[in-house]
């Protein structure tokens, strides 16, 4: 996971595989975002795999950026990610959008 400071905010891509395995990863890159409190942009165009936990740790992120009047929007989204959190019922708590598939 990688974040990104630009001129519109903050820009965070999700790796290929996100897991579980890679919390302490996740989590310290999401309360950098939090804290640079500037608009966030998640893309998740490459993620091929994504487990249950990180899904659940990307939906807090966005409550609680949100909570902060923080801005969140998705650049792309695979299939997987798609499919994944459809299938959990979050898309809708998760903003996301069809026309913003990757």
């Amino acid at each position: 996971m990688k974040l990104q400071i630009n001129d519109e905010g903050v820009t965070i891509e999700l790796e290929k595989i996100e897991k579980i395995n890679t919390l302490k990863e996740q989590m310290s890159v999401f309360t950098n975002a939090l804290e640079l409190a500037q608009p966030i942009t998640l893309e998740a165009q490459d993620v091929t795999e994504i487990d249950t936990p990180s899904v659940q740790l990307i939906l807090s992120f966005l409550l609680a950026a949100k909570e902060k009047g923080i801005s969140f929007k998705w650049q792309e989204i695979s299939a997987t990610v798609e499919s994944t959190v459809t299938h959990l019922g979050l898309a809708p708590l998760l903003n996301f959008k069809k026309n913003k598939r990757g």
